[in-house]
């Protein structure tokens, strides 16, 4: 699928401000990419950010680190099976807030076996950067939301869900403003 078959307009029903842009657990392939762009007029003529051609599954391990047999040896992407069990969303932040109406998403996935590309949400949301860091103990884990009955026999049966990953961070000494 190229990017000309793969385009998708929303139209925000006014204009609105969007600093965070993210299209979660799609089905797409590792060669995957997306754009987005922000206009403010229906007719698509006034851009106002365009986040460019990124890759949907970035490069997380530097050449060299991985053994040569490893399947993303060249590439350092996730393989097919790690992405499997670590869904990746594609993330854009703007450097500043934009003020749009319209968003125009392009998707590039030609090594697609599935032939088609599933979107779950697209987010078009604005953003806050705290004036601190956050402190030292964050942490990223992977929750899981299954549940288990047990009967009165003593057996237990389990309702297996997807597990999510889940951080937990926190701020010191923001101000009262900041922080509210």
């Amino acid at each position: 699928m190229t990017e000309a078959a793969t385009q998708l307009v929303i139209d925000l029903g006014q204009e609105r401000d969007i600093r965070v842009m993210a299209i979660p657990n799609a089905v797409v392939s590792r060669d995957a990419t997306a754009r987005i762009r922000l206009y403010s007029d229906a007719a698509l003529a006034t851009l106002v950010y365009d986040s460019g051609v990124k890759p949907w599954y970035p490069v997380v391990y530097p050449f060299g680190t991985l053994p040569y047999p490893s399947a993303s040896f060249w590439d350092g992407k996730l393989s097919e099976e790690e992405a499997d069990g670590y869904p990746i969303p594609w993330i854009d932040i703007a450097p500043e807030p934009q003020v749009a109406r319209y968003a125009k998403i392009s998707i590039a996935d030609t090594g697609n076996s599935a032939g088609y590309v599933d979107l779950t949400r697209i987010i078009l949301a604005p953003g806050w950067q705290p004036s601190l860091n956050m402190i030292y103990g964050a942490s990223v884990a992977w929750e899981s939301e299954t549940q288990v009955s047990t009967s009165l026999g003593g057996a237990r049966f389990y309702d297996v869900r997807k597990k999510r990953r889940v951080m937990q961070f926190a701020f010191d000494y923001l101000g009262k403003d900041e922080a509210l």
